[in-house]
């Protein structure tokens, strides 16, 4: 009711904004309200199904998009391309994408769920991305998928490092002498949704922290950070500290 209501007094449904952001009006848009669904929504409705079926197919067509998206790139190596492709369907590259999209506000979930800040958990922006990419491809296939999919990753700099902790342990040993420890301080989350937080230490001091679903993750969150905070972007060249101004 309330959605014919808005239609009546050209009024736009959060659904439509969040269309306008994908850039697609889908023909079926059920499928849209599912990639949206995480599984805590559908345990508190019957015959609600949740987005987990879309995650899997979503991971598969942005795999493909992106190695092919790639291959049209000048490069050097297989290893390079293998890099770049890494780079785009990365952790960093989904959560930019559900940035972007402002995802946070438009997924469904259970109530305890929503109040423990589900939405803005790494790990369930980055499904929900996967999930939509999947129901893209089954409203209008591969097209729909790249279609937007390539603007996004157009602004992504493919030469970025994504292995932040080699980055970290090679600016480190230069400029301290010293080779990077990790630290885990806490874990959270349900048992079968694991996050852990994680500190980089140097000469005894903590220089970064990080939070990902794997112990791996977070320690790449962690000296992302160090390197952020301390010297440079992994994607830039270490640049030597300036003498001081007396």
């Amino acid at each position: 009711m309330i959605s014919i209501l808005r239609r009546l007094i050209g009024e736009e449904s959060p659904l439509d904004q969040l269309e306008k952001r994908i850039g697609r009006r889908f023909k079926k848009r059920s499928l849209l309200i599912e990639a949206l669904t995480h599984s805590s929504y559908a345990r508190e409705h019957r015959d609600v199904p949740d987005n987990e079926r879309f995650e899997f197919l979503g991971d598969a067509v942005l795999q493909l998009v992106a190695t092919e998206h790639v291959y049209k790139k000048p490069t050097d190596s297989e290893g390079d391309m293998s890099k770049a492709r890494a780079a785009l369907v990365s952790a960093d590259g989904l959560l930019r994408i559900a940035e972007r999209l402002d995802l946070s506000e438009h997924i469904l979930l259970g109530k305890g769920e929503k109040k423990s800040g589900g939405g803005r958990k790494k790990k369930v922006l980055e499904d929900c991305v996967e999930s939509i990419v999947g129901a893209l491809y089954l409203d209008g296939g591969m097209r729909a998928a790249r279609k937007f999919l390539l603007p996004h990753w157009g602004v992504l700099d493919f030469t970025a490092r994504t292995d932040h902790k080699t980055h970290a342990q090679e600016v480190f040993q230069r400029e301290r002498g010293a080779t990077p420890g990790y630290r885990v301080i806490e874990t959270f989350g349900p048992a079968h949704a694991r996050s852990f937080r994680v500190e980089m230490i140097v000469a005894g001091k903590v220089v970064g922290q990080g939070e990902g679903s794997s112990i791996k993750s977070a320690e790449q969150a962690a000296a992302k950070e160090s390197l952020e905070m301390k010297f440079v972007s992994p994607e830039k060249e270490p640049t030597r500290p300036r003498p001081s101004q007396a």
